[in-house]
């Protein structure tokens, strides 16, 4: 079993097209994610979104593509999640085939890399032009619904608990639970950069695109000797990589501050020196 060439890849976006054309319920077929601008490299995969032209007619048409799809290749994986009216499937030559779902009613673009395949109604480049606008300035470019605002002040108020714990657990010679508490915190810290960048950080999906300046700092932040000593170095320095963040974009929802937080670590290790 080999790995998929860029030509069957080419082969099964043809047949695709194809199949989703003659079915009845199927109303626009659109090609989403690096696929749109013509793939990242060889080893992409194909993400789809079919318009359905009714919200009832969702289940159905996912029963046709799955048989139409096991009728011409062999699938060696296969997943379907219908409360996100979506499939995954792993075709023998590993090449991965993610599918949305959605009524010609409810179009709207969740990234801002798609390109429309055919249209039989003329409207769906359009819906999906007219709800990124709205999606990406709300969101900032995130693909989640979320409260942008609320989650700022979220993290600045709580974030001091994974930083608490991961001093505690460094004390302790708990080194994996330490790490996994800091994993925590940086994330956090990762997540509110995606805000501001507009990139997309589930999963570190754009995380690559950051401005290098970033990147070397949350790359300086990972431990690099399973020792309580270098542990507790990367605490303090993500500590106040941080806090540069929240202090600069959401200081005022900060409950514990920085001073606070090292001077919390500090107690915890009177006896080692920062």
């Amino acid at each position: 079993m080999s790995l998929f060439t860029v030509q069957d890849r080419e082969d099964v976006k043809d047949f695709f097209l194809n199949l989703t054309q003659h079915n009845d319920n199927i109303i626009s077929l659109i090609l989403v994610g690096s696929g749109s601008i013509g793939f990242t490299d060889e080893l992409s995969d194909l993400d789809f979104c079919i318009v359905v032209d009714n919200e009832d007619n969702i289940e159905k048409t996912m029963d046709d593509i799955i048989s139409g799809i096991r009728n011409n290749y062999q699938v060696i994986a296969f997943d379907q999640i219908l409360q996100r009216n979506l499939q995954v499937c792993i075709l023998n030559n590993f090449l991965e085939m993610d599918i949305g779902y959605v009524s010609i009613d409810s179009v709207t673009a969740r990234r801002g890399r798609w390109k429309v395949l055919f249209d039989k109604s003329e409207t769906v480049d359009y819906a999906m032009k007219k709800s990124w606008e709205s999606n990406s300035k709300e969101n900032h470019g995130k693909t989640d619904n979320v409260d942008i605002n609320d989650t700022f002040a979220e993290y600045a108020s709580g974030i001091w608990h994974p930083l608490f714990y991961a001093a505690v657990a460094i004390k302790r010679s708990e080194y994996w639970r330490s790490i996994g508490e800091m994993d925590i915190a940086r994330n956090m810290l990762i997540e509110l950069k995606g805000y501001r960048y507009s990139l997309e950080t589930k999963r570190y999906r754009d995380v690559d695109n950051f401005p290098n300046d970033d990147l070397m700092a949350i790359h300086k932040s990972y431990f690099t000797e399973l020792s309580q000593v270098n542990l507790l170095e990367k605490l303090y320095y993500l500590v106040d990589i941080i806090y540069d963040e929240l202090e600069t974009y959401c200081e005022k929802h900060i409950v514990i501050n920085r001073h606070q937080v090292v001077e919390y670590i500090t107690g915890v290790f009177r006896h080692i020196k920062k």
